[in-house]
Formats: structure tokens, sequence, C-alpha cells
């Protein structure tokens, strides 16, 4: 990526992935049971800090869509 370029359109910004954290309550962190795939992976942290599980991008990166969509399910 050359300077001043915005990541792909498949890959959220650190900026994305923190405004969809503070929207639903949430914190991601690495995935407790780190899968062996080149998928983006989160483990998914309730606002008390009670891990709630891990989740993984059904292409290389999550969308913001479904980032929500797979945080959502698993509450």
């Amino acid at each position: 990526m050359k300077l001043g370029q915005k990541p792909s359109a498949s890959e959220l910004s650190r900026k994305e992935l923190s405004a969809v954290e503070e929207t639903l309550g949430v914190t991601l962190r690495e995935p407790q049971g780190r899968l062996r795939m080149i998928n983006q992976q989160f483990g998914v942290y309730d606002e008390d800090g009670q891990y709630a599980g891990d989740i993984v991008a059904k292409g290389k990166y999550f969308s913001q869509e479904e980032l929500t969509t797979a945080i959502k399910a698993l509450f």
C-alpha cells in the first residue's frame, strides 16, 4: 500500500474496527482458538470483559456488515 492510500475496500481500518466495537459495546482481540488459515479472526469480549467467542471472516478480511453480523450472532 502506498503512503496516504486507503486500505483495500475489503480491509477495514483500525478506525472502522473501533467504530464497530463502540457501536456494539464489544472489544476485539486475538482469538482464543486461532485457526490455521489466512482469514481474519477475532476474539470477541463483551462490555464486562467476558469472552463471548471467536469469529472468522468468510473471505480474507471482514467487511463491516459481515463483522457486525458475526458479532451479533454471538449474543
